[in-house]
């Protein structure tokens, strides 16, 4: 009883606010006052001449291998070979290309492949098992 008659009083307070109607369209805003209807003239880009590219020289000159050079540090020992720099394979046994970028032959090819995706596709969905397969 006590929630309805704080409800009354509220509701009759609210009463004789502005009444909008939204059936139509009003201008709740002011215009753009940037907004131009003529097409502006199309910008005229000054051309800047392309200067030459200046070469590339360092400010100071290149550090020496082996850390600092007032007799604390020494050149690490060459007492065995870097597994990183390892002689180049060669291609192909008839000895003309060694290195570089292998390309296969033009032409059909003896077997057809699939890719790694579809052969584990295969391999996972098949004839017995496609109906019971659910996909995750």
């Amino acid at each position: 009883m006590l929630f309805q008659m704080e409800h009354h009083t509220a509701k009759s307070k609210q009463k004789g606010g502005a009444f909008k109607l939204h059936s139509h369209p009003t201008d709740f805003f002011d215009d753009n006052p940037y907004y131009f209807k003529s097409v502006l003239p199309p910008s005229q880009e000054t051309k800047v001449p392309q200067s030459k590219p200046k070469p590339f020289k360092p400010s100071s000159p290149a550090k020496l291998a082996g850390g600092s050079k007032a007799g604390t540090f020494d050149v690490y020992p060459h007492h065995s070979e870097d597994p990183y720099n390892s002689p180049k394979m060669q291609l192909g046994g008839n000895g003309k290309r060694k290195g570089g970028v292998f390309r296969s032959s033009v032409g059909p090819k003896s077997k057809p492949t699939s890719s790694t995706l579809k052969q584990n596709i295969t391999r996972k969905m098949n004839v017995s098992n496609f109906q019971t397969v659910t996909s995750t």
